[in-house]
Order: C-alpha cells, then structure tokens, then sequence
C-alpha cells in the first residue's frame, strides 16, 4: 500500500454530498464519482457526513464503516478493522 511503502499516512476521504472518494497518495490527488444511482450512508441512514479514513505506515488504519447503497435496492458495507487495516465487504439484505 501507498502508506506502507512510503511511510507517510495515506488518506481517503468519502464525500456522500459530492457523489465522490477523494484519496491522495503523496503529490498525487484523485478522485472517483459514484456511479449513478450509488449513495454513501451509515448504517443509521445517515447519508450527507463526510468520512475520512487513514492508513497508517504500521499496516493499521482507522475505524470506518459505512454502506455503499443503490437506488435498486442493493446494498453493500464497507468496514475497515483499525488495527489490522483489514478490508470487509458485505452485500446486506434489502429492508423488509
């Protein structure tokens, strides 16, 4: 990973008002769009705070979890394990 090779944190920010992730990897910025129909929320439904999430040059990272939803329905979490960095993605159950 960026943080690991360069020993410096490597940042992500997710922009649920922006339809966006920004990330920065030194010098070099980027940003992704959302495709359309995809909104960034928690669990709790709430879907306009923005979220940041570090990795750190040891391999950890911060807590984060949140859902990538869709306008069909579908939707997946996205949670990050601090102290191991671990990556997790889940498809969760439409509501009843």
């Amino acid at each position: 990973s960026f943080a690991r090779g360069s020993g410096r944190v490597g940042i992500v920010d997710f922009l649920p008002d922006e339809g966006t992730i920004r990330f920065s990897r030194g010098a070099q910025p980027g940003v992704l769009a959302l495709p359309e129909g995809i909104r960034i929320e928690t669990e709790a439904g709430d879907a306009g705070q923005a979220y940041a999430l570090l990795f750190f040059p040891d391999g950890s990272a911060s807590d984060l979890e949140i859902v990538f939803a869709a306008s069909s329905g579908r939707a997946t979490r996205l949670r990050i394990a601090g102290v191991t960095g671990r990556i997790e993605l889940k498809p969760l159950e439409p509501p009843a």
